[in-house]
């Protein structure tokens, strides 16, 4: 965490897979060249005192996508340190905090990807490492104000 903030305590209260979807007719497994776009939203919950990470996948062949995949981790904040996280109407998590979510969160679309995928055509694309702090450049402030 950054040095001015605490330790936050938090925990994963649940994983949803919002999409997938595999495209069969674009996938040609003699064509080793595969693209892959992806990015990651956080989303918050404040009556529950919950922040969500949606990381969206999709792998591509000759610009047409094979695979989509959206999958959503949701983590609820220990009510102290969420107190701790706001001023003036505005909750700001440390960007070494949302980092650490959100690699948490693509290593679990990783084994999504995986469990849908096993057994079929689509077997051999794995979700590779990604530098997950290329996309979390900052703090993340969200408004409180309703």
């Amino acid at each position: 965490m950054e040095a001015n903030h605490p330790k936050i305590v938090f925990l994963l209260k649940g994983i949803k897979t919002e999409q997938f979807a595999t495209f069969e007719k674009y996938f040609k497994e003699s064509q080793p060249n595969i693209g892959l776009s992806a990015a990651v939203q956080f989303k918050l919950l404040p009556i529950d005192k919950q922040i969500g990470v949606f990381t969206d996948f999709e792998f591509q062949q000759k610009n047409k996508p094979i695979i989509k995949l959206v999958v959503s981790c949701h983590f609820g904040i220990h009510e102290a340190h969420w107190n701790q996280l706001i001023t003036a109407q505005t909750i700001s998590f440390p960007k070494e905090f949302v980092t650490h979510l959100a690699a948490l969160t693509v290593g679990t679309a990783r084994g999504i990807l995986s469990a849908k995928t096993e057994s079929s055509l689509f077997s051999k694309l794995i979700l590779p490492m990604i530098d997950v702090a290329s996309f979390v450049t900052e703090k993340i402030d969200f408004s409180l104000d309703s």
